[in-house]
Order: structure tokens, then C-alpha cells, then sequence
């Protein structure tokens, strides 16, 4: 190593080089934070990233932030990685995504998960996000309708549902109008299980469903839900009652059905948005992204358990059959 660098210097004086032009120069790794409500970062995130050419401890740096469920924990962890200076910024969901945007108005964020960036003051439009943030948005009300149409469709006969909703989510009252609307039509009555922070899931997954409501349950797209899914499923399976959700891995897990855009699709989208920031590309001129493809996942083991005869019109529109 030392021959080489003498070399590389002896050449230097030969051509009437700078010694720092013959040197190597170790080049610094761009630095990503990452504030999210879950407990680790998902292996599809350093996945996508290395499918754009980056590893870590080569050329990125990541520092991850958890609050574990923790809404109140947000701020400090984002001033915490604001602090770091980081080339961009990563906000998973709109508490996280706030949080950070509260902390700087320079540093690039991207956010992915975000129910309305428009209505919870993320960005100006979808179209045109001025200032430092952008990112990939859910089209909940197109999911909150289409959910609810599956189930009924799933569950012909069925009378009454019970929603488990995070309440202190911003986006909330919204969703929960379009649920009652949407139920009204199909004649279903809704009952909201609520649940804000991993004390309160544990508090409501001790209770079983009862009464008129004793039917299913009704998952929407929430970090805490995604990080209690075992949870979930336990719950679900020990009353022997059919379980609807949003992603693909809550049917592996033993969901009934899972509908919704792709968790790995969402999460690519935002890392392909991360790596635009990371070579130059603005925020303000990157539009919101919003997913155009939904997956529809049946597990048909569950079913033929619970004893649910799935509609041949349910089936024919199924992307993935777990059997």
C-alpha cells in the first residue's frame, strides 16, 4: 500500500500534478435519515436502495429513528436527525412526516404512507409541492370504498363490521365519514375499535367481538397495525372470525383478505424519489405520487377453516391465491 502511494506521488512530481490530484480521495457517503413509528426498517427499503446502486457503509449512511408506536417520541427524534444534517430525509406516515417538517424547511423530506399531504399541510399540491417536501400518498378513499364493496361481496349476508382505526390520526374523521357513507349504502352497520399507540391495541384485542358485530374485522393501513399484525391475526383466528386487510403480507399472516397498492411498490416509489433528491432533483418539483395498482389477496387455507365460500366473482379478480 505504501509502494502504491509513493508511486502515485513520484508520478505527481513527474507531470507537475498537485499530490491531492494523484491521491485517492475517500468519498463521503450521502447520509439518509429515517423517522418512522415502526420498530425497525423494512428489508424491501435497503433492498430498493441497492437496486439504485446503494450500500450501506459503501456509499450511504442511514440513520433510522424509531418511535415504536410513539406519536409524543416524533419531535425530539426528528430534532434529533435534523441535527445530523442529512443530505434527505424520510418521514414513513404523516406523524412522522410532520414531525420532521416542523424541524426544517431546507433539508429534503420524502414521505411515503400519508393518507392527505394537501389537507395535513405537507405540501401546496399534489401537483405542484412547493417547499422541501414530496413524497408517495394512499388513495384511502378509493381503498375505504373499494374495501368495504369487497367485503360485502366476500360476505354477502353480512349485517355488521367493526372497523380497528387509529382515532388521532389527522386523517380520520375524513375516512371514517367516507366508511359510513359507503357502509350506509351497502347496508352495513359499523362499529370503530380504536386504537392510537401499542397500549391501546393490547387493551382492545382484549376484548372480543360481540353481539351483532361478532362477524369480522376490518383492518385500515396504520403503522401500529402493521407492527402488531401477529397480534392481530391471534386475535381474529381465537374467535374463529374472518380478518379484511390492507397488505399483502397481513394474508400470509392469516388474513382472509388483503386489498390494497403494493408495499413493495409504495416503498420503491419512495426510495426512487429519495435517489432524484440524492442527484439533484428538488422536492417542489417531484409531484405526489399516488399508487394506480391495487392487490387483491386471498388466503383460501383461511377460508376454507372459517368456512367462507369465496364468490367466483371475488376470486376472478385476485392478483395472489395463498393455498
Amino acid at each position: 500500500m505504501y509502494l502504491s502511494m509513493l508511486r502515485l506521488v513520484v508520478l505527481a512530481a513527474l507531470f507537475n500534478l498537485p499530490a491531492s490530484v494523484a491521491t485517492p480521495q475517500t468519498v463521503k457517503p450521502v447520509t439518509v435519515g429515517y423517522l418512522s413509528l415502526l420498530p425497525s426498517i423494512p428489508p424491501i427499503f435497503t433492498e430498493a436502495l441497492h437496486e439504485r446502486g446503494y450500500e450501506e457503509g459503501r456509499n450511504v449512511r442511514i440513520e433510522f429513528r424509531s418511535a415504536k408506536g410513539s406519536k409524543e417520541a416524533l419531535p425530539k427524534l426528528a430534532a434529533e436527525l435534523v441535527s445530523l444534517k442529512p443530505d434527505v430525509l424520510i418521514g414513513g406516515t404523516t406523524p412522522a412526516a410532520s414531525a420532521l417538517k416542523q424541524e426544517t424547511d431546507s433539508i429534503p423530506i420524502v414521505f411515503f404512507f400519508v393518507s392527505d399531504p394537501v389537507a395535513t399541510g405537507l405540501v401546496k399540491s399534489f401537483d405542484h409541492p412547493g417547499g422541501n417536501v414530496t413524497g408517495v400518498s394512499v388513495a384511502d378513499e378509493y381503498w375505504t370504498v373499494k374495501t368495504l364493496e369487497l367485503v360485502k361481496e366476500t360476505l354477502p349476508g353480512i349485517c355488521c363490521l367493526t372497523i380497528l382505526r387509529n382515532q388521532s390520526n389527522q386523517a380520520a374523521p375524513f375516512l371514517t365519514a367516507i366508511y359510513e357513507k359507503t357502509a350506509k349504502s351497502l347496508g352495513i352497520e359499523l362499529k370503530m375499535m380504536d386504537a392510537g399507540n401499542p397500549s391501546q391495541l393490547n387493551e382492545v384485542l382484549a376484548i372480543p367481538l360481540e353481539g351483532r358485530f361478532k362477524t369480522a374485522l376490518l383492518v385500515t393501513p396504520e403503522s401500529i397495525f402493521v407492527a402488531g399484525r401477529t397480534q392481530i391475526v391471534d386475535y381474529m383466528q381465537r374467535q374463529h372470525l374472518p380478518l379484511f386487510a390492507p397488505y399483502r403480507a397481513d394474508a400470509v399472516a392469516g388474513a382472509l383478505m388483503s386489498f390494497g397498492a403494493s408495499y413493495d411498490g409504495h416503498f420503491r416509489a419512495m426510495v426512487d424519489y429519495v435517489d432524484k433528491i440524492l442527484k439533484g432533483a428538488k422536492p417542489a418539483d417531484l409531484p405526489v405520487q399516488q399508487p394506480t395498482a391495487f392487490d387483491l389477496v386471498l388466503n383460501l387455507k383461511v377460508a376454507k377453516a372459517f368456512g367462507v365460500q369465496i364468490p367466483q366473482t371475488v376470486l376472478a379478480r385476485a392478483t395472489d391465491l395463498i393455498e
